[in-house]
């Protein structure tokens, strides 16, 4: 089943081709700060809460906020923002 799976993932974008990169503790606390100072859109949620858009200079995200409390929130690193390989 792993060779099944190897064989199928070669292709996949986003698959590291040799050894993935390391990223640092420290990297990912700024990157994580930098959600603070992105642009912030708010809208309605369908459901409960607001659904917040968030867009920076290094990633992009949403989040859901029920009673000013983030339930939910998912962040994305942009391409640009490949982490400098060691």
């Amino acid at each position: 089943m792993a060779k099944a799976d190897q064989k199928l993932c070669n292709g996949c974008p986003g698959r590291p081709k040799d050894k993935p990169t390391v990223v640092q503790p420290e990297q990912i606390s700024e990157w994580v700060k930098a959600a603070g100072a992105a642009n912030q859109k708010w809208f309605d949620s369908p459901g409960v809460g607001y659904d917040v858009r968030i867009e920076g200079k290094d990633l992009t995200g949403a989040a859901l906020v029920v009673g000013w409390h983030p339930v939910h929130v998912e962040l994305f690193r942009e391409e640009s923002a490949a982490p400098e390989a060691d």
